[in-house]
């Protein structure tokens, strides 16, 4: 019996230097991720998976002393890059003579793209705190018990112990010895509990009570808040580095040699910045830089012309246009007015975090550790004496209070924390939307550029489109009725003298028209597939899946129809992604729903195949996502490998003519 409590001590020391190690691996890995946001991206990568072992190895000892296994959350790692049958690697549009890089650079979206990735760093960062505070609360109550027993027959030159005289400090030493055996096995199970909360895999909050998704959202922001505090430090840095090197390549004329690098690798900061705020406010801010310059194309005399310079090779042309781009893009300003000024803004979502640390040491350490820092500092406490005497000068609020106050004072911080931390960090998420948002000028820029890239892709789909038309009608129809006419020809020469043959040559020509009308109606189905014309897109929908070899299940209704252009997109948009689910995903079955808010035609379709699809490959879905821009609309795929694979396709537009079918079917 005894054993047991002090095995769980000892237990809650273990979880204790596990906490503090954490905490110098948490430490490090935002040292080795500072290095990223200069294009250094091999620091990060390394010592994410290096530490890994340290969450992993206490998800181990949290299953081994609560008897709960906790999995590993982490996503599959992706499969190695294959090079193509040229032997180049491909990574997007880039090409790689051998495939190290390519396969780093699927690894470094796989560790960031992670939820699990972040929740070990919260884990290593808070647990540095609560892990210690926890696992060290029983041995700190035993020692400080054991202090008291011994205190009156010890020479330490003090006279009070836990603000009463040392003849009854056995007194009180006894049951905190008690108190600080008999809570080691509950503490430990509240380790366990915190571990599990943070490191476990992530589960549907409808399947956890309302006190723990609020103490973990609480937790998790505040989390956070220390994070955005670091990020502010760092974008300081960003900037100082960018005004340093702007100044500087100004004096010595490299600075369209030196500067455009480094803004392009600062944005990575003000982009994290986006990508939170659309987390917090549920609104996206829209990518505000302009489009990076094209390519140069050569003079007639093939010299490269950059202003009213000639250059013989491209390079000093595409150096003087990116400068160039950098330079006239207002994001760019606005990014390093952001990073300044987010210096001191950071510090307002850092406030529950320094309230939350302030609280704990206000309730939890002074009831352990004022002897013993007493006694290191050597200073004797009088009556009254408390911890804050010790540390704070009389002039701060927290020194200035007794210490049953100190106590309630701590506790109402700790709940001040909890409480204000979404606030803070809802108002720092519309001041990043403030000045990270793109300005109208940008964005009627970035809309002019967008709708003359779609209009070129556009007429080049169609110039496409009519090209196969052509050919598939020259060499299938047309062809077949040039040899009906030459056939006709004959049978006109030899109905007279030969009727015999003259009639098998009708008859042939009677099954060249079958075959011929069967190729224009397969030619007009490709162009606008008369069953969507006839009955609409979800039965038409409906019956590309009746003719696939997938378990196919359509859902959802429309009030009315889309316009004829926008139903067709739709409907060979859905008609790429079975067809990519039946040949590369070896899928089994494809959902579809099909849905209208009024505004935007929006289509999901989820499959339970092997995943790993990607547009940017140059498969079909390319060509989809292009038509699909063209009318103002987005296709995305979420593909992790190893699936499911699931794609939205959204287009805007009105309905009209209600159609008759609306029902739902699995086909």
């Amino acid at each position: 019996m005894v054993r047991r409590y002090f095995v769980a001590m000892a237990r809650g020391v273990a979880f204790a230097g596990l906490a503090l190690a954490g905490l110098l691996a948490g430490l490090l890995l935002i040292v080795a991720l500072a290095p990223v946001f200069v294009g250094l991206v091999f620091t990060h990568m390394p010592v994410v998976e290096g530490t890994r072992f340290l969450p992993r190895f206490a998800r181990r000892l949290t299953g081994r002393w609560s008897t709960v296994d906790i999995p590993d959350p982490y996503r599959p790692a992706p499969e190695p890059v294959r090079p193509e049958a040229d032997g180049w690697y491909r990574d997007g549009d880039q090409l790689f003579k051998h495939g190290w890089w390519p396969n780093y650079q699927k690894r470094f979206t796989w560790i960031g793209e992670d939820p699990a990735t972040w929740r070990d760093h919260l884990w290593m960062l808070a647990n540095g705190i609560v892990g210690t505070v926890l696992g060290l609360l029983p041995v700190a109550a035993l020692g400080y018990g054991l202090f008291g027993l011994i205190a009156p027959w010890q020479p330490f030159g003090i006279a009070w112990y836990a603000g009463v005289p040392l003849g009854l400090a056995p007194l009180i030493g006894l049951p905190l010895m008690v108190l600080g055996v008999l809570s080691a096995p509950h503490l430990v199970t509240a380790q366990c509990r915190w571990n599990r909360l943070l490191l476990r895999v992530r589960r549907e909050r409808g399947a956890r009570s309302r006190p723990r998704v609020w103490l973990g959202d609480r937790l998790r922001t505040i989390g956070y808040g220390a994070a955005v505090a670091a990020f502010g430090v760092l974008g300081f840095l960003l900037f100082l580095a960018n005004l340093i090197v702007l100044v500087v390549s100004q004096f010595t004329g490299m600075q369209p040699l030196v500067w455009p690098p480094l803004v392009e690798a600062s944005r990575t900061l003000p982009n994290m910045a986006r990508a939170r705020v659309k987390e917090l406010l549920g609104a996206e801010i829209p990518d505000p830089y302009l489009a990076e310059p094209p390519l140069p194309r050569p003079r007639p005399d093939g010299k490269y012309q950059a202003a009213r310079h000639l250059y013989r090779t491209a390079g000093p042309v595409i150096r003087h246009e990116r400068w160039k781009w950098v330079m006239t893009d207002r994001a760019t300003w606005r990014d390093l007015a952001w990073m300044l000024l987010n210096t001191f803004v950071s510090l307002l979502p850092f406030l529950p975090a320094v309230l939350a640390c302030i609280g704990t040491f206000g309730w939890v350490l002074p009831w352990f550790w004022e002897p013993l820092l007493a006694y290191f500092f050597d200073k004797t406490p009088e009556p009254g004496y408390t911890l804050a005497d010790l540390l704070l000068p009389k002039s701060t609020l927290l020194g200035l209070l007794p210490g049953f106050f100190e106590l309630v004072f701590g506790v109402l911080l700790t709940v001040l924390a909890f409480v204000i931390t979404p606030r803070l960090l809802l108002i720092y998420a519309k001041w990043n939307k403030y000045l990270l948002a793109p300005t109208k000028s940008a964005l009627l820029a970035k809309r002019v550029q967008t709708l003359t890239e779609s209009r070129a892709d556009a007429s080049d789909a169609q110039a496409a489109e009519l090209r196969r038309i052509e050919r598939d009608l020259h060499d299938g129809a047309q062809a077949r009725l040039v040899a009906m006419g030459l056939k006709l020809g004959a049978a006109e020469v030899l109905i007279d003298r030969d009727p015999a043959a003259a009639k098998a040559l009708v008859a042939q020509v009677r099954e060249a028209s079958s075959v011929a009308l069967r190729e224009l109606r397969d030619l007009v189905r490709g162009i606008h597939p008369p069953v969507l014309a006839e009955r609409g897109l979800v039965d038409a929908v409906r019956a590309l899946g009746l003719d696939s070899a997938l378990g196919v299940e359509v859902t959802g209704e429309l009030p009315g129809r889309p316009e004829a252009p926008v139903e067709s997109a739709a409907y060979f948009g859905v008609s790429e992604v079975l067809a990519n689910a039946t040949k590369h995903a070896e899928a089994t079955r494809l959902a579809i729903h099909l849905e209208h808010d009024g505004e935007r035609l929006r289509i999901v379709a989820t499959d339970d195949g092997r995943g790993g699809a990607d547009p940017a490959s140059g498969s079909g879905l390319r060509g989809i996502e292009r038509r699909f821009a063209t009318f103002d609309g987005t296709f995305t795929v979420d593909s992790p490998v190893g699936g499911p694979t699931k794609v939205i396709m959204e287009l805007p537009c009105a309905l009209s003519s209600p159609k008759t079918s609306t029902s739902s079917e699995t086909a």
